[in-house]
């Protein structure tokens, strides 16, 4: 199960993949494309981008369909205590900035068309970003119907203008939860029954 260092972990995956396959006719001249996970701090302090399909996590929702979902022992063992876990779904914006009509346009029809391959990640694609990260552990990467309304209200709360972008979930990350302390063994006393007191 994983760790709390698995919500970069997922983000990075995802870059890594596209940064991995991103052709050389969006990466070389004239376009000179990049791909980059950005955050508040990009967003509050980038004046420009330049040509970048950037990556933005936007929010992190408690999976309600898991929640307070205790997963059985992941060894042969059943004397190994149940796992609590908590599941996440991240909300993420795949947003393209261009130089131009066509470069802004190309980067975005590019990183959908690379997401829709990317199906889930699992262990080979994020074990090296979180060491906790185990076979069980998958994460699937859906397009997400986000009205135009919320959408710009995304938009209207960043330090920065509107540009292209489209909606995705990484659903669901599944995070270990600290073991609870053990409490003293269970006592139990048997009373003698006789029958008819």
């Amino acid at each position: 199960m994983s760790s709390y260092r698995a919500v970069m972990a997922v983000m990075a995956g995802i870059e890594n993949l596209l940064k991995r396959d991103f052709p050389a006719a969006l990466s070389g001249a004239p376009v000179n494309g990049k791909v980059q996970v950005v955050g508040s701090t990009e967003l509050k302090t980038t004046t420009s981008f330049g040509n970048t399909l950037g990556l933005y996590l936007y929010r992190i929702v408690v999976d309600a369909t898991g929640r307070n979902r205790w997963l059985p022992p992941s060894g042969a063992s059943s004397l190994q205590p149940h796992q609590r876990e908590l599941p996440l779904n991240l909300h993420f914006l795949l947003v393209s900035w261009g130089a131009n009509a066509a470069a802004e346009l190309e980067l975005h029809a590019w990183g959908m068309q690379q997401l829709a391959s990317i199906t889930e990640l699992g262990l080979g694609d994020l074990g090296d970003l979180d060491r906790d990260w185990s076979e069980r552990d998958r994460v699937q990467i859906l397009p997400e119907e986000l009205p135009t309304e919320d959408l710009f209200k995304i938009w209207d709360g960043l330090p920065i203008k509107y540009t292209l972008s489209s909606a995705y979930v990484a659903k669901t990350l599944r995070l270990g939860l600290p073991e609870e302390p053990a409490g003293p063994p269970v006592v139990t006393r048997a009373f003698p029954f006789e029958a008819g007191h």
